[in-house]
């Protein structure tokens, strides 16, 4: 899969992750993810919420 990704799109998997990009949010954000999605793991909601620098959130 990641090779056909790369193929595509010049990127793999790895850079197509949101996780790192959560630690510039400043604003209210809405994070969702759909069930079986190829291109994200179900720990990467996580991740990013972890990630958001803001001491007031809820995860639901």
């Amino acid at each position: 899969m990641n090779d056909r990704v790369r193929l595509q799109t010049s990127c793999t998997l790895d850079q197509f992750s949101p996780v790192p990009w959560a630690k510039s949010l400043m604003i209210p954000t809405f994070l969702y993810q759909v069930r079986d999605d190829l291109y994200t793991r179900p720990d990467d909601i996580q991740a990013m919420f972890d990630n958001i620098p803001i001491a007031n959130k809820k995860l639901h």
